[in-house]
């Protein structure tokens, strides 16, 4: 009975251990909070993102992690012709929490991923990204955003442009 005691007991200890994951979230270059999700990006253009992860604990402290990519998808609803591979991710370093943030074991590593939409990229297409980082015994939260094609601006422009020219074009109709 002791003995399935004390199993339970580092179990219980594993699962804990394992519970209590960094945490991971993606910021813009500056290491503000990326507040829109989706971030909307034109076919062609990129962002430069920072990785920020808490609950390091000092045994990880000067390492180095590589960063990875752990998921890059469509998202339903999205153009026929959307792909995956519309969305690259370039990562310009390793992961390596050396300067933490004042009042706890985090870090920011600033403007590190760099994700770039193609040129191709249809309009109205969602993506999803998650990137993480980590080593052989260190795994870091992963993190993500969902990435968003707007349309460019004569494809909004020219239908609001017709409906307005085809009121004035009703309106004076009515007046003769």
């Amino acid at each position: 009975m002791k003995k399935i005691l004390v199993m339970l007991f580092i179990a219980i200890i594993a699962m804990a251990g394992t519970a209590s994951a960094y945490q991971a979230v993606l910021y813009d270059a500056a290491g503000n909070n990326v507040a829109a999700n989706p971030v909307l990006l034109k076919p062609g253009e990129s962002i430069v993102l920072s990785y920020y992860a808490s609950s390091i604990i000092p045994a990880e402290y000067n390492q180095f992690f590589e960063y990875t990519i752990e998921e890059v998808s469509v998202r339903a609803g999205s153009p026929a012709t959307a792909d995956a591979s519309d969305v690259t991710i370039e990562f310009n370093t390793a992961y390596n929490p050396d300067g933490f943030i004042p009042g706890g074991a985090s870090y920011m590593d600033e403007g590190v991923i760099t994700v770039s939409l193609d040129e191709d990229a249809p309009e109205g297409a969602r993506y999803y990204i998650e990137v993480g980082a980590g080593g052989e015994t260190v795994e870091f939260q992963t993190a993500s955003r969902t990435i968003e094609t707007i349309p460019e601006f004569p494809t909004i422009a020219l239908p609001v442009a017709a409906i307005i020219g085809l009121a004035f074009f009703m309106q004076r109709r009515k007046e003769e």
